[in-house]
């Protein structure tokens, strides 16, 4: 049951980390235009208030598109959230003024900051690193 378990972990997670790849190199090539900051802010992100306090970073932005304006509050392709000082931190490093990368088939799709494929290439090595797990132990077993 182990054995499959892996197997079908680790085909899961090769499957997802090879789309996490994918998508992050399609979004690194998008376009990008300037933008302005309408608001920021901090949000608590925590679940229960007993556990260590959470913060989401908040920024809303316009920007303007072939003549079309949009607004996003994208700063990554996921959300950033974590303690308040590092979100803070993040926060920061936005002046009134942003560059805005967005999807040049849907320009309302939009963010602040492309992300690394590092954590694609992670999971691909993870997932990859279980199927042989799994299958050596599938393997062993027929023996």
């Amino acid at each position: 049951m182990a054995t499959i378990f892996l197997i079908v972990l680790g085909t899961l997670v090769t499957a997802g980390s090879v789309y996490m790849v994918f998508q992050h190199r399609q979004m690194a090539t998008w376009p990008t235009t300037s933008g302005q900051v309408i608001e920021r802010g901090l949000e608590n992100a925590s679940p229960v208030e007993n556990l260590r306090e959470r913060y989401r970073a908040h920024i809303r932005y316009r920007y303007t598109v072939e003549g079309k304006t949009y607004e996003c509050d994208r700063i990554q392709p996921a959300d950033v959230v974590g303690g308040k000082a590092v979100v803070q931190k993040m926060l920061d490093r936005f002046g009134d003024e942003v560059t805005v990368h967005y999807n040049p088939v849907n320009p309302s799709e939009a963010f602040l900051m492309p992300l690394s494929s590092g954590w694609g290439w992670l999971g691909l090595a993870t997932g990859l690193l279980l199927l042989i797990i799994g299958a050596g132990k599938l393997l062993l077993a027929a023996d």
